[in-house]
């Protein structure tokens, strides 16, 4: 009977985790094939129409030779079968193809919308100068779903067994359901055989076969109670049946026993699998760090040149042509917040963050976090009035950290305001038996929040139905802002009513100033010197292109570019540059050891060293400006900060080519 209950318990359990797991996977793929088809068509349509721009100097003057050469670099793109550039005319102009000697391209340019063909993607993109039709860009790419396919079956499978085996590992447990009455039973069976008291009655909490076994019980001892009562003669019958209780209470302590050390082994394996979901949340830290590196080399390219064709004016782009590029640019810095924001909350579910804790001049630091949202306020009529008390003094706090938190909070008061409203910032010291706190509050005139809102707002990922507008957020700014309030040794709390407004309320330890912050470097002179040389060290050709672009603004500069690590070494000794700029991942040698030898070798020792890598992690920094780096720049960069950085080593440099 024990044995079919716990049968069914189990067979329930892992056919709902079955269904569940199987209907979870089947839409993650469909979903995933989705977006990866389109994404697919839309990378290579980006890339055909980068490479028609590209070409078309050369279909303009008829340089077969030119457009060869960029097709070849092509090669540097393994998904890319083949790919051709035809005339205006529709005549085959160059070609390229990964396989040599195989003509892998249509004769005469074709017409219509990608096509996806076995496993390959065709796209033909017209090249236009104007209104006139240069040519026509064809490209012929790898697009294997059925590869995907099999890799999807192979995670479906790993994860539905992982599954079905922690459902069965929490099964065992469900067997409590099943010894609670049992055991009830047996002391009820004590009970009666102590007191001789034949009227008690066991509860019945089921209608299965432990149910079975508890009307079988009451009905037993409804029975004695009733012969005991008739005749006295019966108690051989009593003393009978007070020994089959004892054998049945014996039975019942044997069965418990068995329960209670399979319940212990289940124990015992349910621990083993919370260490394997720590060791899976450390490898997801891991993943999660791993792909924002992958992330921000892409970012790189896409910021890179939509800043440098904001700041081309040769000629200068159409009105529209540049809020595209302004559009652009905000659609990669708001997915690199998203990049940054989940690697934050990453290292601090990890406990890898490292605060620098101190005293905090506490006045120059809210007007600085002011002034950076002044514009996006500006531009919606919205004031922000700050209030910082005169015996306020200095805060305890990491100071990186602590920005990020004000900015965030005061970034989310502008964002989620009406127009025309207004944020108040206001810092005060108070008094507290564990010690003086400064408590700073930002209160917003905006859409406040429902009661259920509030409930949720410090819950990740959660945009409390805010997804919805057309307002940008990732739902984890606050969750981060929180933690690392708390890191600081403060809180963070926010009281809110629905269409008047939110207060989002800071307290962090007080403080006092040891000596005077530091006065804030102005670079009042962006350019001055002339002739510099500046040595790149990058394998991604992409990257250099963008550097490129970069420097055209500083045409004093001579830019030399190294792809590999050794070659970049060598070539450094041999001609001196004023600055080097380095990144952290290359094919030969890692950009820390390549560091390390420049810094080991005198002749060159002395030239400094920047650091432009898509590796954002703290270690990693830490170790680039311990091994001698002067400055660490993260991708994507930012054209304006990179070359105020270059300015300022370049302008104490002597002049060493002409």
């Amino acid at each position: 009977m024990l044995h079919s209950l716990r049968a069914r318990i189990i067979l329930v359990v892992l056919l709902t985790t079955l269904s569940a797991v199987v209907v979870a996977l089947v839409a993650m793929v469909a979903y995933d094939i989705h977006i990866w088809r389109k994404d697919g068509i839309s990378e290579i349509r980006t890339q055909a129409d980068l490479l028609g721009q590209t070409i078309a100097p050369a279909l303009s003057f008829g340089d077969r030779k030119s457009a060869q050469e960029n097709l070849n670099l092509l090669r540097s793109r393994p998904e890319i079968r083949a790919a051709a550039v035809y005339a205006a005319d529709g005549a085959l102009f160059a070609s390229y193809s990964q396989a040599a000697g195989v003509a892998q391209v249509p004769a005469t340019a074709q017409a219509g919308p990608e096509q996806i063909n076995g496993g390959e993607l065709l796209v033909f993109e017209r090249v236009a100068l104007g209104p006139e039709t240069l040519g026509t860009v064809h490209l012929r790419a790898s697009h294997d779903l059925d590869s995907r396919l099999l890799s999807y079956a192979g995670i479906s499978l790993a994860v539905a067994a992982f599954s079905m085996l922690v459902a069965l590992l929490f099964s065992f447990r469900l067997q409590r359901i099943v010894t609670r009455p049992i055991l009830s039973i047996s002391r009820l069976a004590r009970q009666v055989v102590q007191q001789h008291d034949y009227s008690r009655r066991a509860e019945k909490l089921s209608t299965d076969e432990v149910g079975t076994l508890v009307d079988s019980f009451n009905d037993m001892m409804a029975e004695i109670e009733r012969h005991s009562r008739e005749n006295s003669e019966s108690l051989k019958r009593v003393a009978h049946a007070r020994q089959q209780i004892l054998e049945l209470n014996e039975d019942l302590e044997r069965r418990v026993d068995e329960r209670t050390t399979q319940l212990m082994q289940s124990n015992e394996e349910l621990a083993r699998a919370i260490e394997t979901a720590d060791k899976a949340n450390r490898a997801k830290s891991d993943f999660i760090s791993s792909m924002s590196h992958e992330l921000r080399t892409p970012l790189n390219a896409m910021i890179g040149f939509a800043q440098l064709l904001g700041l081309d004016r040769s000629p200068r782009l159409a009105a529209h042509q540049d809020e595209w590029t302004q559009q652009i640019q905000r659609a990669g810095w708001h997915l690199l917040e998203m990049i940054n924001e989940t690697l934050d909350l990453a290292r601090i579910e990890s406990g890898s963050v490292q605060l620098t804790v101190g005293p905090l001049a506490l006045q120059p630091l809210v007007g600085a976090c002011c002034a950076m949202l002044a514009t996006p306020a500006a531009q919606r009529g919205i004031r922000i009035e700050q209030a910082v008390a005169a015996d306020a003094g200095a805060v305890l706090g990491d100071a990186l950290r602590f920005k990020q938190v004000l900015t965030n909070l005061l970034s989310n008061a502008v964002k989620y305001n009406v127009p025309q409203g207004h944020v108040v910032v206001v810092a005060r010291r108070l008094e507290s038996d564990d010690g003086d706190v400064i408590e700073i509050t930002v209160s917003d005139t905006g859409l406040g929040m429902s009661p259920e809102q509030q409930a949720a707002l410090f819950q990740p990922y959660n945009r409390l139905g805010r997804e919805k507008t057309d307002i940008e957020g990732t739902g984890i700014g606050l969750v981060i802002s929180r933690r690392l309030a708390e890191l600081m040794g403060g809180t963070l709390e926010a009281t809110s009513t629905a269409g008047k407004g939110s207060v989002f309320t800071l307290r962090l330890p007080a403080a006092e100033l040891e000596q005077a912050p530091p006065v804030p470097f102005t670079h009042t002179s962006p350019a001055p010197y002339h002739r510099r040389l500046v040595h790149y060290v990058e394998d991604n050709e992409t990257n250099v292109e963008v550097m490129r672009g970069i420097f055209a603004q500083r045409p004093q500069i001579r830019l030399e570019v190294s792809m590999l690590g050794l070659d970049g070494l060598t070539a450094i000794r041999a001609s001196r540059p004023d600055l080097v700029l380095l990144d952290m991942q290359l094919p030969d040698i890692s950009g820390l050891e390549l560091l390390r030898h420049l810094k080991q070798d005198d002749s060159i020792a002395d030239i400094p060293v920047v650091v432009v890598s898509a590796d954002a992690t703290a270690l990693q920094t830490q170790r680039a400006l311990t091994s001698g780096a002067l400055r660490y720049v993260t991708k994507p960069v930012d054209v304006t900060q990179l070359l105020q950085i270059v300015d300022d080593v370049l302008e104490a440099a002597d002049t060493r080519w002409s």
